[in-house]
């Protein structure tokens, strides 16, 4: 039996073949960006905060569980803010020149990771809160999120940089390479799966399913198996479009 080796890139975390360290543009921002990745994020093929980090020039990635974040010392300066939608917490956008923040904390995790960390990690509770108020959802809608306004870690970064640096440039294009890159990823992981016998219209369901993304059914093609159905695999994915 052949067995197929799938080569990753240690920057990204990409595979090889959709690396995207060497179109992602260098970002002079001037406000630091911190960011605290919960650690079970540390390895998921769709996280964005390792872009973030490869792209800007002044961001730090600090990777470590609740307990770890609590206990440590965390690099956050004076003037610091934290990008996390409390109850009333002002507009990072609405904010005049002299009253920006300058380092934006940002937590990187699912909802419920980002919820756990703040609430445990005593720097964190100190710090006063800023939320953005984006026109329209994200547009990386490959994980689940709690609303359809619900930014990337990527998006949010962004985000919050124009809203604070409106003259510092290159964060419209690091968005556009990551978009282009996505639906690649996708038919990807969909060819890689066709052991799994993904069928063709599974990947076109997964695909134009904007809410949850792309997750193949694995445990669906098991039951396939079992029954006997050998409904053919996806091998080479269709343009969605």
């Amino acid at each position: 039996m052949e067995h197929r080796v799938r080569l990753s890139c240690y920057r990204c975390f990409r595979p090889v073949s959709h690396c995207l360290c060497d179109a992602i543009p260098q970002i002079d921002n001037r406000t630091s960006i911190l960011i605290l990745q919960h650690i079970g994020e540390r390895a998921h093929p769709f996280n964005t905060a390792r872009i973030v980090r490869n792209s800007l020039r002044n961001c730090q990635l600090l990777v470590s569980h609740n307990r770890d974040f609590a206990e440590q010392d965390l690099p956050i300066v004076t003037n610091a803010g934290l990008l996390f939608p409390r109850p009333g917490a002002p507009s990072l956008a609405a904010l005049p020149p002299d009253k920006r923040p300058a380092q934006i904390v940002i937590v990187d995790g699912t909802w419920h990771q980002a919820k756990t960390i703040v609430r445990d990690v005593p720097q964190l509770r100190s710090l006063p809160c800023y939320q953005l108020t984006p026109n329209s959802p994200g547009r990386y809608r490959i994980r689940r999120e709690p609303d359809e306004r619900s930014l990337s870690t990527l998006e949010a970064t962004v985000a919050a940089l124009q809203a604070v640096e409106p003259t510092t440039t290159g964060g419209e294009q690091l968005l556009a390479r990551v978009r282009r890159g996505k639906l690649l990823e996708l038919c990807s992981a969909a060819d890689d799966d066709a052991s799994g016998e993904l069928t063709l219209k599974e990947f076109i369901d997964a695909v134009k399913d904007k809410g949850s993304g792309f997750q193949p059914k694995r445990e669906e093609a098991k039951r396939r198996r079992r029954s006997g159905d050998r409904t053919p695999a996806v091998r080479n994915p269709p343009n969605p479009d």
